[in-house]
């Protein structure tokens, strides 16, 4: 026997940040419907791999993480006195309208806040369902970090010069995770224009597609990407 699960599929191409609810992602259709096949599979299960893991993937790198891992939601939004029913109604909600208050005000400062994706409520108290009753994968980073920020704290104040180190350092390796991916970027675009136009075609591909493409990863990121220099001709160019 087949399950027949509804659900709108949504096209995502900036990942999961500033969108309003006014402003909804872009539908390949209005709805349409997906079929099981495996007995075995929890619609809620298939709806969160095929459609939420676009941005919470799991098997992402922090450094590359554009929304915090399902994992971590549900250890926020779950304890000992939430219900079922509860957490239902909170992702219902939620998803209703991503700008309300959040239980995870550094995920929201770090990623922006979610687009409005208009799920239908079923499909929601489905994959609802299936967080609640089952274990979820988590990244292999994720213990480490959890432990990192919200570990035991030896005192307020103390500690705050090796907590700074170590804050340095991971912006330090966010920053040439960023750089790595934009150098990827331009250089397998640059290959290619190598190979049609030939050397001399490349340098006008630099010129106009150089900077959108870069554009393009600093969106992905929600961060600032730009070319810098120890002896820049642009004084705003040097690197710090």
């Amino acid at each position: 026997m087949k399950r027949i699960v509804p659900f709108i599929f949504l096209l995502v191409i900036a990942g999961c940040k500033e969108t309003k609810k006014s402003e909804t992602l872009p539908m390949v259709s209005d709805a349409w419907q997906e079929t099981v096949e495996d007995e075995g599979t929890h619609p809620g299960k298939q709806i969160l791999e095929t459609e939420c893991y676009q941005c919470h993937n799991p098997r992402v790198s922090q450094e590359k993480m554009i929304a915090p891992p399902m994992v971590a939601i549900k250890r926020h939004y779950i304890d000992s006195n939430t219900s079922k029913e509860a957490f239902t109604e909170d992702l219902i909600r939620w998803m209703n309208d991503p700008e309300q208050d959040t239980k995870m005000p550094g995920a929201h400062k770090k990623f922006g806040t979610m687009p409005y994706m208009p799920y239908p409520e079923d499909a929601l108290a489905q994959v609802a369902e299936y967080l609640y009753d089952n274990d979820i994968e988590k990244p292999d980073w994720y213990d480490n970090r959890y432990q990192e920020e919200y570990g035991k704290q030896k005192g307020k104040n103390k500690g705050m010069g090796i907590a700074t180190k170590r804050n340095q350092a991971e912006y330090t390796k966010t920053g040439l995770g960023y750089a790595s991916a934009a150098k990827s970027q331009l250089g397998s675009n640059l290959m290619k224009a190598i190979q049609e136009k030939g050397t001399v075609g490349a340098i006008g591909f630099c010129h106009a597609e150089a900077t959108q493409l870069t554009d393009s990863v600093s969106l992905m990121h929600n961060a600032v990407i730009k070319r810098v220099s120890d002896r820049p001709r642009n004084q705003n160019n040097r690197a710090n």
